[in-house]
């Protein structure tokens, strides 16, 4: 069946994602066969060359400007080497689209492993000295999988390769999406990038910097021969000592945050550089509401061999139907069906909202953007430079306006003037910059056009030279171009997906092989028909005339040949063009001011301003959009009807006057049991989403903060008992007794509550029957040394069951980092000496707030500091595990997680089996058995999602729902 069988991708070229040094390749065993494949020297791979690196890379930048008719390049990249990180929407024709439009630069980049087997595309790999990585399963042949030590073997010595490439100023090409698709999203980018900066700049090494690339086709995945490609070079990411420090000397956790924030922003400015094109089949259905007519219903229509999409609308603004190009019907039906879709959702869309199709033709989504991008470059002042975020954002807000007034008289106008401006910079093979320069009279136009008219000369000399050429390249390349458009269709996308990433890949790698083996029998043929010498001829003037019919098609020579004409023969024209801009920049401006939102008002006259107060409000949106997706909101806090009450403290453990424990309290009169519940490392209770289902399960909530912990951080007299980074430390988690015995004993007492200000001088107010710890990840370890027999709480014979949430019973670390961390109190060491500063993001609670919004005082968005004492009191409390000092004597259920991305899953079921008698296991214990002393189960619903570390704040509601299933099961059988 298809679930069981690998998915054959045809991507020969999917790894040109590409080119440069061979350090080690894995050894790995092959599930199919069982044999295992020969691990690769460490030196360079060097194979047999008829051309040098150097000349191969300028072969492969001709192959990019032959495959596509123009690759145009916005931005300035650095003069030394950098890392250039770009989105991967075509195979083998992004890492060549790149050397193309950077040729002062010698590209290396990074090829997955495989690659350097495949046929054909090894040489090509190996010739360019490309660096291999492994991957854990090749996304083209799922059968071949890499152990996780051969991987870190490979990919170690990958960053090795590109440090010494980088040092030898050479520019690394990566795209850190991972794999090359065609949807226009942006997929999550993979970390590698940020970590092949820091890796880069450790023991002295370069700060290198990392530039954004965006890859913009004119057609879906670049899959359109002779198309057009925009690269937009993004502002530079750099690195700074202080990171690259905090990276040296950082713990894997802290390595991993620092690499997530440099990829965050990657992504932040890769998605800058990027064009996004209207939804225009979302835009259709709003405006067809709008209007009382029902959704779109789209049919698909297969004719001789062709798939069209047609739509039919009964509007007086419209035609009675609309229909889509032909497309050819196969394995890409589904997709060029998508573009069928937008494509005649566009055209209805504009003759709905009323526009005159003789002003408003748009031929494709490319046109609508270069149009777009015409009028914010009238609009905009020439002197002002703008970022690419600016330059985005401006070209949005110019698409919502024109998506706003197409049926306006005053736009149709501005368009049809925009379309007959744009038609004369064709004509005379100029720029807008040119002409706005002009404008300015910053250039000196006599000199300028003198240079065009010498250009316009050579065009009409080339045209008489290469016009007849073409024709003749045209006809005897026919077949190839037949053939290379076959592969493409046949073999350039995936069956499972139809994604025709890798189509133009195809195509091009076809022209190729069809090119080598057509021109040596159109030799042979010479040879055998006409002798030597016309054998000698074939393969040049077969080159020749097929560069003159990519380079010099027919309607292109006679748009040159008459622009070159005007330049020569009418010496006022690019005045002519200055006077329509001018006219067309003040109606802009003037249509702007009147049609925009408040904020963009006047942008053209203080950009700068206008755009930091735009931020500032996206900014807020953004916030506001947010906080209305989660699933824990500050005012779900604020409304949960929770009761806070101050313990005092009086023990020697107390490192301010003011330091306090806080409860805070839920109650239903009609329950009569109690659930305690206890928060790790850098937690407190903000769970108000499963506070009902406790509720409803028959148990009252009491959520303590302990001493310098969530709540607790704000002291007794309302000022802060400790610092934000030191918070959570401590030495010795026999300190937190103090207050665990003050919420047992007040659990116990059925006298009045007691004031706000001290939790001892009341009761709860009811007589529980029963009270159930809850203890979540290092609180497991304060609450099971509370428990011990040995040197335990006062009170710990209160607590008749415990729920350990993803409990740290082990450091999930290498063994050397283990080790270290578990003795550095036997070094010598003061307690209070910090190992690690903290202080950058953290990972885990960032991921966790974008669905549980929770204050910085109840979990900070930081790593905390972390000291010697505090890596003493969890190694001493998972020493008393193991030395079975913490065997409970009660029930207790042990929850756990696949995704858990901060413990080994594999050590919570191992160590809990020590909380019972005699180390038996309890993950085939029943849910409902309320004998069983011990029951263990992992979560394994939506096993991907992050935030795993705690089951009840998952970022899955179906994986929180799993857990709190198991909760009410297990609290059921024994406890009501």
């Amino acid at each position: 069946s298809t679930a069981t069988q690998p998915i054959k991708r045809h991507r020969i070229v999917n790894a040109f994602s590409f080119l440069v040094y061979s350090p080690p390749q894995p050894t790995y065993s092959s599930p199919r066969t069982g044999l295992c494949h020969k691990e690769k020297s460490s030196e360079p791979i060097l194979v047999p060359r008829m051309v040098n690196r150097d000349a191969m890379q300028k072969f492969l930048s001709l192959a990019a400007r032959t495959y596509l008719r123009k690759i145009e390049v916005r931005g300035k990249s650095p003069r030394s080497a950098a890392i250039f990180a770009g989105n991967h929407p075509s195979g083998l024709i992004d890492p060549l689209v790149v050397m193309a439009a950077l040729p002062d630069k010698t590209f290396c980049s990074v090829a997955k492993a495989s690659l350097f087997e495949a046929p054909v595309v090894s040489y090509f790999v190996k010739t360019m000295e490309a660096i291999p990585v492994a991957k854990a399963v090749d996304p083209d042949d799922p059968t071949k999988v890499v152990s996780k030590e051969e991987r870190a073997k490979t990919n170690n010595a990958m960053f090795q390769a590109t440090k010494e490439r980088l040092m030898n100023n050479r520019s690394i090409v990566i795209f850190p999406e991972g794999t090359c698709h065609s949807t226009p999203e942006l997929r999550s980018l993979k970390i590698g990038t940020a970590k092949m900066a820091f890796e880069t700049a450790l023991d002295d090494g370069p700060l290198v910097p990392i530039v954004p690339l965006g890859l913009s086709y004119s057609s879906p995945s670049g899959y359109e021969f002779r198309g057009s490609v925009l690269v937009d070079v993004g502002s530079p990411i750099n690195i700074t000592r202080e990171q690259v420090q905090r990276y040296e000397l950082g713990s894997k956790q802290e390595k991993y945050e620092l690499c997530a924030a440099v990829t965050d922003e990657i992504e932040r400015r890769l998605r800058d550089c990027t064009i996004k094109t209207p939804d225009w089949v979302t835009l259709l259905t709003g405006l067809m509401s709008e209007l009382s007519l029902p959704p779109p219903a789209f049919e698909t229509v297969t004719s001789q061999g062709d798939t069209s999409v047609s739509l039919s609308i009964s509007h007086p603004n419209t035609p009675s139907s609309f229909v889509s190009s032909s497309y050819p019907t196969g394995p890409r039906t589904p997709e060029f069906v998508e573009a069928g879709r937008r494509e005649i959702s566009r055209k209805a869309f504009f003759a709905l909202s009323g526009a005159d199709p003789n002003s408003v033709s748009i031929s494709d989504d490319r046109d609508f953007v270069e149009h777009m991008h015409l009028a914010r470059r009238i609009y905009k002042p020439h002197q002002t430079r703008l970022s690419l975020a600016q330059y985005a954002e401006l070209t949005r807000n110019f698409m919502g306006l024109a998506l706003k007034n197409a049926h306006s008289a005053r736009f149709q106008g501005i368009w049809k003037d925009l379309n007959e401006y744009k038609r004369g910079l064709d004509s005379l093979g100029i720029t807008d910059k040119y002409v706005s320069s002009h404008a300015k009279n910053t250039d000196p136009l006599n000199e300028r056009l003198e240079k065009l008219r010498t250009g316009a000369k050579r065009d009409i000399v080339k045209l008489l030279f290469f016009g007849p050429l073409s024709l003749v390249g045209t006809v005897t390349h026919l077949p190839i171009v037949g053939l290379a458009w076959q592969a493409g269709q046949k073999l350039g996308t995936e069956k499972m997906t139809n994604d025709v990433s890798v189509v133009a890949t195809m195509r091009l790698l076809t022209a190729f092989l069809g090119c080598c083996i057509a021109y040596p029998l159109a030799s042979a043929g010479a040879m055998a028909a006409l002798g030597p010498s016309a054998a000698t001829a074939t393969v040049p003037f077969l080159a020749m005339s097929a560069h003159a019919a990519i380079n010099y098609p027919v309607t292109k020579a006679i748009a040159s040949a008459r622009g070159s004409y005007t330049l020569l023969t009418r010496r006022d024209a690019v005045d002519e063009l200055r006077d329509m801009r001018g006219g067309l920049q003040t109606r802009i401006r003037e249509w702007a001011d009147d049609e925009s939102d408040a904020d963009m008002v006047g942008w053209w006259k203080d950009p700068e301003g206008t755009q930091e107060k735009i931020r500032k409000k996206q900014e807020g949106f953004e916030r506001d959009l947010l906080e209305q997706d989660r699933v824990v909101k500050l005012s779900c806090l604020e409304n949960s009807g929770m009761a806070e009450y101050t313990i005092p403290l009086t023990n020697r453990y107390k490192r301010a006057s003011n330091e306090r424990g806080v409860l805070t309290v839920k109650q239903d009169v009609s329950n009569v049991n109690a659930l305690l519940w206890i928060p790790g490392r850098n937690d407190s209770f903000f769970h108000v989403h499963v506070l009902q289902r406790f509720l409803d399960a028959g148990f009252d909530v009491f959520a303590l903060d302990l001493r310098r912990c969530g709540r607790a951080k704000v002291g007794i007299d309302g000022q802060p008992a400790v610092e934000d980074l030191l918070a959570h430390d401590s030495h010795d988690f026999r300190e937190y007794f103090e207050e665990l015995d003050a919420t047992l004993k007040f659990l116990k007492s059925p006298a009045a509550l007691p004031p706000r200000d001290d939790l001892r001088k009341g009761g709860c107010g009811k007589a529980y029957e029963n009270i159930v710890c809850y203890a979540h990840s290092t609180g497991a370890l304060v609450a099971g040394q509370y428990a011990s027999e040995k040197g335990g709480g006062a009170w710990r014979g209160a607590v008749d069951g415990y729920i350990f949430n993803s409990p740290f019973w082990s450091w999930n670390l290498a063994w050397y980092e283990k080790k270290a961390v578990q003795n550095a109190y036997k070094a010598g060491l003061p307690d209070d000496y910090i190992v690690d500063e903290g202080g950058g993001p953290s990972e885990y609670s960032r991921n966790m707030k974008r669905t549980y919004h929770f204050s910085s005082l109840l979990k900070d968005d930081r790593s905390l500091s972390i000291s010697v004492g505090w890596c003493k009191a969890v190694t001493i409390a998972q020493s008393m595990l193991k030395a079975g000092d913490m065997v409970l004597g009660k029930p207790a259920l042990v929850l756990s997680a696949s995704a858990d991305e901060v413990l080994d899953v594999h050590d919570i079921d191992r160590l809990s089996d020590y909380l019972v008698e005699g180390r038996k296991d309890g993950k085939d214990n029943s849910v409902e058995d309320g004998e069983a002393m011990l029951v263990e189960r992992t979560i394994e619903s939506t096993f991907t999602e992050l935030s795993g570390h705690d089951v009840l704040a998952a970022d899955s509601p179906v994986k929180v729902d799993e857990a709190m299933g198991v909760i009410e099961t297990w609290l059921g059988s024994r406890f009501t």
